[in-house]
């Protein structure tokens, strides 16, 4: 009988996915190793208990119980103006933000003070959202002026859109549907 320990990337995928990132197919060896070896690993980290998830999309990540972190909610609100901007030109979401790179001087955050205001109260920065964003496996940089969003940005795309789609079609999306929204666990985990 094979240990579990003899899995490949076992320590860097393990710390990799504790601390929040999200693996997909850009990982390289990291993504192949849990894809050959998916059952073998989610027993291991459920017995050491962590949920370990294959999305739909091709990537996995850890399911927290614990509820949204605060990092969760900061990047969902960057998320949320970006995708609620898209939306509102009439653009597709899905494409816009899965199609290439974006530059970074063209983002909405601060061109509202609306936008500006989530932003503040989120404690947020446009630079430190798309770090946080890459950091935990949902972007990559391109230099320093672009960057692009890998698969993993479906999380957020899905909690986005179910959040938009609650309200009317035409209507702004309050404050209240936000932090509702932001405060459910389980919109991010389907």
């Amino acid at each position: 009988m094979k240990s579990p320990f003899d899995l490949p990337d076992l320590a860097v995928v393990f710390d990799e996915l504790r601390k929040g990132r999200h693996i997909c197919v850009e990982d390289g060896d990291l993504y192949r190793s849990l894809l050959m070896e998916y059952e073998s690993f989610r027993e291991l980290f459920h017995y050491l208990g962590f949920t370990l998830v294959r999305h739909p999309r091709d990537f996995f990540y850890f399911r927290s119980d614990l509820g949204f972190t605060t990092v969760a909610r900061r990047m969902a609100v960057f998320m949320f103006i970006l995708i609620e901007h898209l939306a509102n030109e009439g653009r597709s979401v899905e494409e816009a933000l899965t199609s290439g790179y974006i530059a970074i001087d063209t983002l909405p955050h601060e061109t509202s003070k609306r936008f500006r205001r989530y932003m503040d109260e989120a404690g947020i920065t446009v630079e430190k959202s798309i770090n946080t964003l890459t950091r935990h496996g949902f972007a990559e940089y391109s230099g320093g002026s672009k960057f692009r969003f890998r698969s993993p940005v479906y999380r957020f795309i899905d909690l986005c859109l179910t959040v938009m789609s609650a309200g009317d079609p035409g209507d702004e999306v309050d404050d209240t549907e936000l932090v509702s929204a932001l405060g459910q666990e389980e919109d991010m985990d389907d």
